[in-house]
C-alpha cells in the first residue's frame, strides 16, 4: 500500500517536471507579455502541464505493482 502512494507521488512530481520541460520547448518563441495576457494560451498550455503530471502519477501507480 505504501509503495503505491510513494510511486504515485514520485510519478506525479516526475510527470510535472517533464511537462514543464515540454512547455519550455513549446513556449520558447512566446514573449513574456503574450504569456501573461493571452488567456487561451494560458488555458491550453496550463492544462498540458497538468496532463503530464496526471500521466506521470498514473505511470507511477501502475509501476508500483511491479516493484
Amino acid at each position: 500500500m505504501l509503495a503505491n502512494v510513494v510511486c504515485t507521488i514520485v510519478g506525479l512530481i516526475t510527470g510535472f517536471a517533464v511537462g514543464l520541460g515540454v512547455l519550455n520547448v513549446l513556449l520558447r518563441d512566446k514573449t513574456k507579455q503574450q504569456l501573461k495576457t493571452d488567456k487561451a494560451l494560458q488555458r491550453r498550455y496550463g492544462s498540458l502541464g497538468w496532463l503530464f503530471a496526471l500521466l506521470g502519477a498514473l505511470a507511477g501507480w501502475w509501476l508500483s505493482y511491479y516493484i
